[in-house]
């Protein structure tokens, strides 16, 4: 039996494994690179927020890290230190120095009441690491509210006080179509008995995901793209 570390390296940490077995490898490796390329913004006390199976702890290592989320959550795998009510953090004003959103917020259908409550308890000089897909199917339905362009996020954290420092595309168009076929064989073969569909899922991603290593390097318009990572500080009015 594998311990929740393990699964979270197989899941969400690019290696050997996971490239030739993980059919969510193109889109979780870009994410932990893009997260990790990032990570010199953070410190001190960093809340993750909608922090799931935390699987961006380790990247974090300097700074005291807590995972917050929403109570009841259909997450089996969370390892949250907090659940709160999905509205108000039970936090005091200007708490974090770090704030991390990992695909959250297209799970949230008043983003502005959210954001708001995130820079409440966000210091004035603090960081927010946001991750979001652009190009990907439904999940976790019904709560799948949202996709955002790069345009439209970035105006809707403006609205919100949030001030861009640095915007990233993760997944050329290859890649992205390379994952989206992937996904779809995933979704598609949920119904087939358990041994015949780790066959197929297995074979699938030791075929493509090899690929996405050699498109990686193409050099591709950037309208299409599987996730975005942002980070974003609080707008101070005087």
């Amino acid at each position: 039996m594998l311990t929740s570390s393990q699964k979270r390296k197989i899941g969400f940490e690019p290696n050997i494994y996971s490239l030739l077995t993980n059919p969510f490898y193109i889109a979780r490796a870009g994410l932990y690179h893009s997260v990790k390329a990032q990570s010199h913004h953070a410190k001190g006390f960093l809340l993750d927020l909608g922090c799931g199976s935390k699987p961006y702890q380790e990247i974090f290592k300097t700074c005291t890290y807590i995972g917050i989320e929403k109570f009841p959550t259909k997450n089996q795998n969370s390892t949250a230190d907090i659940y709160y009510n999905g509205s108000h953090l039970p936090f005091s004003d200007n708490t974090f120095d770090t704030i991390l959103i990992s695909q959250v917020l297209e799970h949230i259908f008043e983003p502005d009441e959210f954001l708001s409550e995130l820079t409440r308890v966000a210091k004035p000089s603090a960081k927010i690491i946001i991750t979001i897909p652009f190009f990907w199917a439904e999940h976790e339905q019904p709560h799948d509210y949202a996709r955002y362009t790069s345009f439209g996020i970035s105006k809707l954290l403006n609205d919100n006080r949030l001030s861009i420092i640095s915007q990233t595309k993760v997944g050329n168009s290859p890649n992205t179509i390379l994952q989206t076929i992937l996904s779809s064989i995933y979704d598609s073969s949920k119904n087939l008995p358990r041994p015949l569909r780790l066959i197929l899922l297995i074979a699938a991603s030791f075929t493509l995901n090899p690929l996405s290593l050699i498109f990686k390097f193409f050099s591709m318009p950037d309208s299409i793209f599987l996730d975005q990572v942002i980070v974003a500080q609080r707008i101070n009015h005087a």
